[in-house]
């Protein structure tokens, strides 16, 4: 009867063991998803940003400051934008929306087509000035 027990919960400390490395892997993998996802969000949301910065750095009507404030917005989030794709696209490091560094693996399948036909399209619009040290000039 000893025996019996000692195998029962052998046994359920080694099912109880697998369970909790089969959770852990799959906590990693939604959490990979979860990063990605919440990424090309804010891919959405830049690309709000970059119109309507755009149009009021263009604006007549606004101040010459405000102008400068739009553009230098424009710029900062050109660069997010860009530095996000590239990202998605060859894998490698990019900042989070929280502003921490955020590691991606490159996309495969029919993102990588998507990615780069966004890159073709993005490569015939202007790119915002800098000056030799990377910063927007503005």
């Amino acid at each position: 009867m000893k025996h019996h027990l000692t195998l029962a919960v052998a046994t359920f400390v080694l099912l109880d063991l697998g369970t909790l490395a089969f959770s852990y892997t799959i906590a990693r993998h939604v959490e990979k998803d979860a990063v990605a996802i919440n990424l090309a969000g804010r891919q959405r949301m830049l690309s709000q940003r970059l119109t309507k910065a755009a149009l009021l750095a263009g604006a007549p009507s606004r101040s010459e400051v405000q102008r400068a404030n739009s553009a230098a917005e424009l710029g900062q989030a050109n660069l997010t934008f860009r530095r996000t794709l590239a990202a998605f696209a060859n894998g490698g490091e990019t900042i989070g929306g929280d502003g921490r560094p955020v590691q991606l693996e490159s996309v495969q399948g029919k993102a990588a087509l998507l990615d780069a036909r966004l890159k073709v399209d993005l490569d015939h619009w202007p790119q915002v000035p800098t000056d030799s040290e990377g910063k927007q000039k503005i």
